[in-house]
């Protein structure tokens, strides 16, 4: 009696069971590092729409830090861009996953940042419990949008107005110089005197400059109105003659 006649073991392989939770322990971390020092702006709310979590991107570009924790992250929403992210909020129930283009939302010095962003509904999932927002401040990008956009309007404004010009004064100055080459045809000039034949030949001249002047604005107005401009060759000896 008392005496030990035998030994049970018993033991059980936990290898497996340390491989996978060292492996998820890494991806943590991996996930950490990824969201800590990625440039994207990254909120995990409840589903009352309260950040539980705000990434140090999101914290630098919006300057709340954790003032902003607790309160509804639809407060800094602008008005325009709010009925817009709560049906995107409602279509994750069956989409799980949604993207928003454009909305605008306000940092803590009160100026409005144009953001794009996607939700991810994982309120159901038990390590995260929220939505996901995952946004990206295109604030610089819509800027220069509008600044393309102006100037667009102002070049537009622009040609409209030199076309303008052109055309009033191809057309405004047609009459009075078919009246001035009128009265130059009505000259006998073989009855006129050295000096004034040359002064008439002299205006005749400058007449026939202008006429074709007159004939290269009207030329631009068509060419500028015109998908389709027609080419044709061009004698550059001809252009020098007419320069010189």
């Amino acid at each position: 009696i008392g005496e030990i006649t035998g030994v049970a073991c018993h033991s059980t392989n936990i290898s497996e069971r340390n491989r996978l939770e060292k492996e998820k322990i890494e991806s943590a971390e991996r996930f950490r590092a990824v969201v800590q020092n990625g440039s994207d702006l990254i909120f995990i709310l409840d589903s009352n729409y309260s950040p539980n979590y705000i990434s140090p991107s999101a914290v630098s570009l919006l300057g709340y830090e954790t003032g902003l924790l607790g309160e509804s992250l639809l407060e800094i929403v602008h008005p325009e861009s709010l009925d817009l992210v709560l049906k995107s909020i409602r279509r994750t129930v069956s989409q799980r996953t949604v993207n928003i283009e454009e909305i605008k939302i306000k940092n803590k010095q009160g100026e409005w940042l144009w953001i794009e962003a996607t939700i991810d509904n994982l309120l159901d999932n038990e390590a995260v419990g929220g939505l996901v927002v995952n946004a990206r401040d295109i604030t610089e990008y819509k800027r220069r949008e509008v600044e393309r956009e102006l100037l667009i309007k102002e070049l537009t404004r622009s040609n409209n107005d030199l076309m303008q010009f052109s055309f009033i004064t191809s057309h405004n100055l047609r009459a009075p110089l078919s009246n001035i080459k009128g009265l130059l045809d009505f000259f006998d000039r073989s009855v006129l005197d050295t000096e004034t034949s040359t002064v008439i030949e002299m205006i005749d001249a400058s007449t026939q400059k202008l006429s074709e002047t007159i004939r290269d604005l009207s030329q631009i107005l068509i060419i500028r109105n015109t998908s389709e401009i027609p080419t044709n060759w061009l004698d550059i000896a001809q252009v020098f003659h007419r320069v010189n």
